[in-house]
């Protein structure tokens, strides 16, 4: 463990000069593993945790991955009707699922959950004169 000086805490020094040992909290760092199993695309690359509420055939897809790393976290109930993150179907029953995808997916999950947010605001629009 490096000392405080060569950490970087307290603002001891002005240049840093070894970046591998800058920690000015002191925090335990634990290295993040590179190359896992996306959930969505079945590819090996750089993947990052997310919670993503599915349909059940979508969810489903998922759970019976053995090399790719998912958690269910429960089931839930929505009238109204909920959009997949995925495959977009609107359903009512959805499952809240963590799992990791890469780059690449979580570009697709964003565009569409622009394009549901874009859909449903000009669907609450109410225009007419009273």
């Amino acid at each position: 463990m490096p000392s405080s000086n060569e950490r970087g805490a307290y603002g001891y020094g002005g240049k840093i000069r070894d970046w591998a040992h800058y920690n000015p909290l002191g925090a335990k760092i634990i290295p993040f593993k590179e190359d896992y199993r996306c959930a969505m695309c079945q590819s090996f690359e750089t993947v990052f945790p997310i919670d993503i509420a599915l349909c059940g055939k979508c969810a489903h897809k998922i759970m019976d991955l053995k090399d790719a790393m998912w958690r269910f976290r429960g089931k839930r109930t929505n009238p109204n009707g909920h959009f997949c993150a995925w495959c977009g179907r609107l359903v009512i029953v959805h499952y809240i699922i963590n799992t990791r995808v890469c780059n690449k997916c979580t570009k697709i999950l964003a565009s569409q959950a622009d394009k549901r947010t874009e859909r449903l605001k000009f669907a609450r629009l109410v225009v007419g004169d009273y």
